[in-house]
């Protein structure tokens, strides 16, 4: 079965196909996406147009519509090429706006730390810029249909059939919860799992201490999508690590800073989404070579712009929320430690000297706790190198 599947496969691909052919083949698949790029293209001024019901529809026929373009090797083909081309930004900043709609939604949900900066109108101006690429992206797709003879609807959705309108309240909280046996362990555990995250974050944090005029320059080092989706999928783990430990179980009312945790775990995580699917577009359509001239559309992303919203942005506020969270879990980390302490023998002729002194004052400067190293009745902080 597999062999026949590979051969039919093989004779499909060698087998040429004609362009008239594929254009009736693609306006059978196309017409949900087509219709909304005329909504959006209708309603683009309208504040209540992009919601997150629209931006998943979007997300699902755009996604749909690349893959049927690159079944068939649009992407080596000159005529419709520019059409993918026009297709690959809705699919991506659709979702990404999705994801930004969803910060602000439950911004109360979170219970974030303060930090100096605007997170929520910063949230707001990005979400204005990828829906602007929405605009132009939508409309750079009907101009390609149009050049290439696909059928472009006149009408489109009313706004209503979009409508994410909330309901009030919540349902009653009343499924009977799950006790854990030991709460101070799993405090413990996710506060330090999340610190060895921060620890793996600093790459993040170089955008905070240099100012570089072309921000292309932080890509492919040290922002690259490649280090950020592993970073993205670490604070994803963890935050699926809280909801099957935690969210189910009493912990949560034993100690307040849990939720608290847990809000900055999912933003976090929420903005390295966006910091993926940004960079991976930089390199992908922005910096990347590509077998064919990119397609001339005006005006479709402005790239100063988009590296903004990355670097101050998405990775900006990632870092300041992933440094605010390192000081919540040494506080949470101070409550639950267990004082002890042990002998270590120092090597006689050569003493305590600079690496292991290091070493130890990273280990205590990560762990944030306060620890103290004794010598023949005299103190020192065992946080400091020099001590």
């Amino acid at each position: 079965m597999f062999n026949r599947v590979t051969e039919i496969r093989t004779m499909r691909a060698n087998r040429s196909l004609s362009d008239e052919a594929f254009c009736a083949h693609l306006n059978r698949r196309i017409g949900e996406l087509m219709t909304l790029a005329v909504y959006v293209s209708k309603n683009a001024s309208s504040k209540e147009c992009f919601t997150r019901p629209l931006l998943a529809d979007l997300l699902s026929e755009a996604t749909k519509i690349e893959e049927l373009l690159d079944a068939y090797g649009v992407k080596n083909n000159r005529l419709w090429f520019p059409l993918r081309q026009a297709v690959a930004p809705i699919k991506l900043f659709s979702n990404v706006s999705y994801i930004l709609i969803h910060i602000l939604r439950f911004l109360p949900d979170y219970h974030l730390l303060p930090i100096e900066e605007d997170f929520p109108a910063a949230t707001e101006k990005a979400l204005s810029f990828t829906c602007s690429i929405l605009i132009e992206s939508t409309a750079a797709l009907i101009r390609q249909s149009k050049r290439l003879g696909l059928e472009v609807p006149d009408t489109s959705p009313a706004l209503e059939n979009f409508s994410d309108e909330l309901l009030e309240g919540h349902l009653a909280a009343d499924r009977p919860k799950q006790k854990v046996a030991s709460p101070e362990e799993t405090v413990v555990y996710l506060a330090t799992a999340f610190l060895n995250l921060a620890e793996a974050s600093t790459f993040l944090h170089a955008v905070q201490k240099q100012h570089i005029e072309d921000y292309s320059d932080w890509i492919p080092d040290p922002i690259s999508e490649e280090r950020l989706r592993n970073l993205e999928e670490m604070f994803h783990n963890l935050q699926s690590l809280y909801d099957t430990h935690i969210s189910d179980s009493n912990v949560e009312t034993l100690d307040k800073d849990l939720p608290v945790l847990r809000g900055h775990i999912t933003v976090i995580y929420h903005l390295l989404e966006t910091a993926t699917s940004i960079t991976h577009f930089c390199e992908r359509h922005v910096l990347g070579p590509t077998p064919f001239p990119k397609p001339h559309l005006p005006g479709l992303i402005d790239s100063k712009e988009l590296f903004d919203v990355l670097i101050h942005y998405s990775v900006a506020f990632a870092s300041r929320y992933i440094t605010r969270t390192r000081s919540l879990c040494h506080k949470m980390l101070g409550r639950y430690a267990v004082q002890g302490q042990i002998t270590v023998p120092a090597p006689r002729y050569r003493g305590f000297h600079v690496r292991p002194s290091t070493l130890v004052a990273r280990i205590v400067s990560h762990y944030g706790s306060q620890v103290e190293m004794r010598l023949d009745g005299d103190i020192y902080n065992a946080g400091v190198t020099l001590d």
